[in-house]
C-alpha cells in the first residue's frame, strides 16, 4: 500500500523542513515522518493565524508543495460506507467559489453560523455540514 501525503506551506515551513532534514542527515538519522509533517502544519497554521482579515477570494495556491511519501505495513480497516471526508484545502476552495457566487458578506454570515469569523478556524468535524452548505447555497 503506498500513502502519498501532500502539504502545501509557504517558504518559511519550507525553509523550516529544510533544516530538520539537513539536521536528521547530519545525525545519520531518518526522522520521523509524522512529527516532520506535525511541525511544518504547526508553522503554517501559525502563519495563517496571524495574518489579519485575509479575503479568501484573493488567495492564490502556495506554488511550493512539500511530498512526503511514507509506506505503511499494516492495512487499517475500513467502514463499509464511509462519510465523505473533506481536506482543508477543499473547503478553502468550496469558500473561494462561494465568495465569487454569493459575496464576501454572505461569506461572513455562513461563517458566522459557525461560530467563527476565519475559515481556517473550523473544525475539521464541521467541514462535511459546511461544504453541504455552501454547495447547495
Amino acid at each position: 500500500m503506498e500513502i502519498k501525503l501532500v502539504i502545501t506551506a509557504d517558504e518559511r515551513a519550507l525553509e523550516f523542513a529544510r533544516d530538520i532534514a539537513r539536521s536528521s542527515s547530519k545525525l545519520g538519522i531518518i526522522g520521523d515522518l509524522e512529527e516532520i509533517k506535525d511541525q511544518v502544519k504547526t508553522a503554517v497554521e501559525a502563519e495563517i493565524k496571524s495574518e489579519e482579515d485575509r479575503p479568501w477570494e484573493t488567495i492564490e495556491p502556495d506554488p511550493i508543495k512539500v511530498e512526503v511519501k511514507a509506506e505503511l505495513v499494516e492495512t487499517p480497516e475500513v467502514p463499509e460506507n464511509p462519510a465523505k471526508k473533506y481536506t482543508a484545502e477543499e473547503v478553502r476552495a468550496a469558500g473561494a467559489e462561494f465568495i465569487k457566487q454569493h459575496g464576501k458578506e454572505a461569506f461572513k454570515e455562513v461563517l458566522a453560523k459557525y461560530g467563527i469569523k476565519k475559515l481556517p478556524e473550523l473544525p475539521k468535524e464541521k467541514f462535511a455540514e459546511f461544504m453541504a452548505e455552501v454547495e447547495h447555497a
